[in-house]
């Protein structure tokens, strides 16, 4: 197998991080079943993350996320943390916006002369 410069400094070649990655979450896979939902998941988002919250202190697990070792995992969820913060709760709820399919024209009309006039 052909070596990348990058793979040849690391003493590996190319192809062999995704085999150890794939032999890792075999691995992972067969110690650690994953049972099936026994019930609905909840309806809404605060929801799920109550019942989440109730199996496993999510507090900890932030607070583990904000002083990892990885910048990358840190800035990420300082990122996450300041979007909740600024932009609210509903950015946790993902209803989509309502797509609008019959538009009467005249007010699309009425809109795009408006806007030529600001301008």
């Amino acid at each position: 197998m052909k070596t990348n410069g990058h793979a040849r400094r690391n003493g590996r070649t190319n192809g062999s991080a995704e085999v150890s990655v794939a032999l890792t979450a075999k691995a992972h896979a067969d110690d650690e079943k994953i049972p099936a939902g026994g019930a609905p998941l909840p309806l809404t988002s605060g929801d799920f993350i109550e019942e989440i919250h109730s199996r496993i202190d999510l507090l900890e697990v932030w607070q583990s996320l904000l002083q990892s070792k990885d910048l990358k995992i840190r800035q990420r969820a300082v990122e996450k943390l300041t979007e909740l913060r600024y932009k609210g709760a509903a950015t946790l709820d993902d209803d989509p916006e309502p797509i609008v399919i019959d538009i009467d024209s005249a007010a699309v009309r009425q809109r795009l002369a408006a806007e030529g006039a600001k301008q």
